[in-house]
């Protein structure tokens, strides 16, 4: 798979399955050198836990700082901003630890990972939080489920994209493989059951 999209194809595709997104990431930070390897550690920590993209900096710095699997980060938005668990067991090989970027304001941080983003993978963060929405969806979550591991507050626009897009991937999904689908739904012929 090619990590990098060319500016044509940036322009034609909106959205990512959250496997093309979390690939393209992992295949990057691979061939990378750094910061991107430490920009790609933070989108890795986004996609992985549904973040926003300053939830994903305040957690990539405070793992780089502790090393801890297991962290707590304040939710953006909402009044009383409760803090919500982070998970970075399972991912922690895939990450470059950049203790450079302690030194840097998390705003400008979020603003550089921002453009990093867009520049060399042509999707917004927002498709990020909506991939692993679809994902979450297409493997049996219910939207509250999702809402819930989200964090959000009002999740109709949210939830309304990823159904509309579990919805894309599975019709993309059946039209890859019809004759699979036919003979595990035990259909020969012209629909009729194996008996």
């Amino acid at each position: 798979m090619e990590m990098v999209l060319s500016k044509k194809s940036r322009k034609k595709k909106r959205w990512i399955r959250f496997e093309e997104a979390l690939a393209a990431i992992l295949d990057h930070i691979y061939k990378s050198g750094r910061p991107d390897k430490c920009y790609d550690s933070a989108l890795l920590i986004l996609l992985y836990n549904g973040l926003r993209l300053p939830e994903a900096v305040e957690a990539y710095l405070a793992w780089v700082r502790t090393g801890e699997h297991f962290l707590e980060v304040r939710r953006t938005g909402g009044r009383r901003n409760p803090a919500r668990p982070v998970f970075v067991k399972g991912i922690e090989h895939h990450l470059e630890r950049c203790p450079e970027l302690l030194e840097v304001e998390p705003r400008e941080l979020v603003r550089e990972i921002t453009a990093y983003y867009r520049r060399t993978y042509g999707f917004s963060i927002y498709a990020l939080r909506v991939a692993l929405a679809a994902f979450l969806m297409r493997r049996g979550a219910t939207p509250d489920e999702v809402a819930a591991l989200l964090s959000l507050t009002n999740a109709d626009t949210l939830l309304s994209y990823a159904w509309v897009r579990a919805v894309e991937e599975f019709i993309e999904d059946v039209s890859r493989e019809p004759a699979e689908l036919i003979r595990k739904a035990g259909l020969r012929g012209r629909g009729r059951r194996r008996k």
